[in-house]
């Protein structure tokens, strides 16, 4: 079993062991501990914006002195990892609707990575085919492997089901995307 490691944080209630590898602090493990009110989870866009003020309040402290740059680059790390993890949830549920989009003709995975790169949406291999084979498995796409050239490959294309999915995906997305669009300009 793993030996944690403690350091030892105050407050004004008193003296609390602090799991050595977390970034929160005293009054976070407090809050945690007791007040198990819901069970719900904090909406992420209010958990994106306390990483931006988190974030913006240790440069600043950092700046001034206020904080030791050790424990500024710290938090800093530990909210973009926040919100790099809020983009890549985004971009997951994106990436169906890019994918569904094109397999009307059939493509094997690496064609379609320089496809998409070149229509300015880059995409990791580990990424993609996983995604592939579960829209395969959902009945969205269907695969076929093509052994005649001199290295097999296995050539993905849109199901007629998939084609329905993508087209209720397109119109959401569509609307979904102009309501967003009003809502930034009102900034």
């Amino acid at each position: 079993m793993k030996k944690i490691d403690y350091r030892v944080e105050r407050d004004s209630i008193g003296v609390k062991d602090i799991p050595e590898d977390v970034y929160y602090g005293v009054q976070s493990l407090r809050a945690a501990e007791n007040f198990h009110i819901t069970g719900l989870n904090m909406h992420p866009e209010i958990i994106n914006s306390l990483a931006y003020i988190k974030k913006a309040a240790a440069i600043t402290n950092c700046e001034v002195g206020l904080l030791e740059k050790k424990k500024a680059q710290a938090i800093v790390q530990a909210c973009d990892e926040i919100v790099s993890g809020l983009i890549l949830e985004f971009r997951r549920g994106t990436l169906i609707m890019v994918v569904l989009a094109q397999l009307n003709k059939p493509m094997y995975g690496y064609s379609l990575v320089k496809e998409l790169e070149g229509k300015g949406i880059s995409i990791e291999g580990n990424t993609l085919y996983p995604l592939l084979r579960r829209l395969e498995s959902q009945g969205l796409l269907k695969s076929e492997w093509e052994t005649e050239a001199t290295k097999p490959r296995k050539y993905y294309i849109i199901t007629e089901d998939g084609k329905l999915v993508y087209k209720k995906i397109k119109e959401h997305w569509k609307k979904f995307s102009q309501s967003i669009n009003v809502l930034m300009e009102e900034e």
